[in-house]
């Protein structure tokens, strides 16, 4: 009677109005009750309903052909059947260089400068690992039913140990990996009783497979249709701006004057988090490229300018900091308080647009030259060319700063006097006057690092390609 309540929680999912879990849980209940055959018959509802929902999932799965992702799919099968091909044609096994482009063309995207960037830690991984293999094999001798295996694992283990350091470092992570795993097959792999010769052999074939491999994945990276990891930093950079500006655009936003609403203030403040998370997210991708980038061959381009880059990362994540720290600001006044710091005679609401009404034409002024500097910035770096218009806009940044700047002094100054004239209703709590002094601290330095960021990008845009000819000649 158990299994059967199962079962029937299952079929009467449409009529109790209770959610599946519910059902099973109460028939596998009365399998208990019954002797145990309801908890089976639970069970295999469970799984049916796992099955059922895991098959329907991939019935409806939508598959869409991304052809960058398709062509990077070719590039990469080509490589290691090219691989494999020479492999064979050379030392009669190319199953180690088609592994190895297996292995690295699938582990850092598809720019080039991530393939080749993953193919110098390979590299170095494994002429570590087969070098120590090597001086295991010839420190130990002989077969590894003699108890010699029992050494040889004895020092891979201590191997591996002194390569989980290089594990634990983000930048030479792999290599550490791939030593470690290198020398297991090297110093197992030697056919027993070789001598050191053969042992010398045996690794030379390991690192000539893997060198065979990575040559031909780089080749075919930069020849067939290559994607190029400066290119995409660059784009990336670009993206990430375009994020700022909205989030940006989403802070200030909260703090319009136009509505007495504290759920509107407090809805717009989550979507201001949102976007900063969006901004985050583009950040870390930015980093990542930047990273290939650098370490991108570079013989017939210009070296890419990583400093410049770099100084633009960092000038965003400031940004994105500040405009954090804002509407955290702007969500601090817009909560309601249940205390008597008004005692009872003041609107909250009123107070808020009392503090945010006099500067508000100033920041609206701010608002609108940070967007024009940032909207900038990301054209530029869409189109790869800088242009004269981005650099001239900076100067709105700084009238706008510093009007904002006076207006919230004088501003200030006045509720003071006015307070102490005798004004009641010029008495503000602290938990709407500290924020409000600290979003306006922020505004300057916004403004700053907005600046910055612009003259990071044109000079990064400088460093490749002379600026925009129609920018230069309106500017002259």
């Amino acid at each position: 009677r158990g299994g059967g309540g199962g079962r029937g929680g299952d079929d009467r999912w449409g009529h109790t109005g209770l959610p599946p879990d519910q059902q099973q849980q109460g028939g596998g209940g009365g399998g208990q009750r019954g002797g145990g055959r309801g908890g089976g018959g639970g069970a295999r509802g469970n799984a049916r309903l796992h099955v059922n929902d895991t098959v329907s999932a991939l019935l409806q799965c939508k598959f869409r052909a991304d052809m960058g992702q398709v062509m990077y799919a070719l590039k990469l099968a080509s490589s290691a059947a090219v691989a494999g091909a020479l492999g064979w044609a050379l030392t009669g096994n190319g199953s180690w260089a088609t592994l190895t482009v297996s292995f690295v063309g699938t582990r850092e995207g598809s720019a080039v400068g991530g393939s080749f960037n993953t193919a110098m830690l390979r590299m170095q991984g494994t002429v570590i690992g087969a070098l120590f293999a090597f001086v295991v094999v010839v420190v130990l001798p002989g077969t590894l039913a003699s108890g010699v295996g029992a050494g040889r694992l004895l020092l891979l283990a201590f191997f591996t140990f002194l390569t989980t350091y290089l594990r634990l470092n983000p930048e030479y992570s792999y290599a550490g990996v791939v030593a470690a795993f290198t020398a297991y097959i090297v110093a197992l792999g030697v056919p027993d009783g070789a001598d050191p010769q053969g042992a010398r052999s045996y690794a030379h074939r390991r690192i000539e497979q893997n060198v065979l491999g990575l040559m031909v994945l780089v080749v075919v990276e930069v020849v067939l249709l290559p994607t190029y990891a400066s290119d995409a930093g660059r784009r990336a950079a670009a993206e990430t701006v375009r994020a700022t500006e909205h989030a940006a655009e989403l802070v200030y936003d909260a703090s319009a004057v136009g509505t007495d609403c504290g759920r509107c203030r407090r809805r717009a403040a989550a979507d201001a988090q949102t976007a900063l998370d969006d901004v985050k997210d583009c950040l870390s991708a930015q980093n990542t490229l930047l990273v290939q980038a650098a370490v991108e061959p570079h013989l017939w381009s210009p070296k890419f300018p990583l400093a410049p880059y770099q100084t633009l990362a960092v000038d965003l994540e400031s940004v994105r900091r500040i405009l954090g720290l804002m509407r955290a600001a702007l969500a601090a006044m817009s909560m309601r308080r249940d205390d008597n710091s008004t005692n009872g005679k003041e609107d909250p609401r009123a107070q808020v647009r009392e503090l945010l009404t006099p500067t508000d034409c100033f920041v609206t002024e701010l608002r609108r030259a940070v967007k024009q500097r940032l909207d900038h910035t990301a054209e530029d770096l869409g189109a790869g060319v800088g242009r004269w218009e981005t650099r001239a806009a900076s100067a709105s940044i700084a009238r706008a700063q510093a009007s904002l700047e006076r207006a919230f002094i004088l501003h200030t100054l006045t509720i003071r006097q006015r307070y102490q004239a005798g004004d009641p209703s010029m008495f503000l709590p602290n938990h709407l006057m500290v924020p409000w002094h600290a979003y306006m601290l922020c505004t300057q330095v916004l403004a700053a690092h907005v600046d910055s960021l612009g003259a990071a990008s044109m000079e990064a845009l400088l460093a490749v390609a002379p600026p925009c000819v129609e920018s230069a000649e309106a500017a002259a």
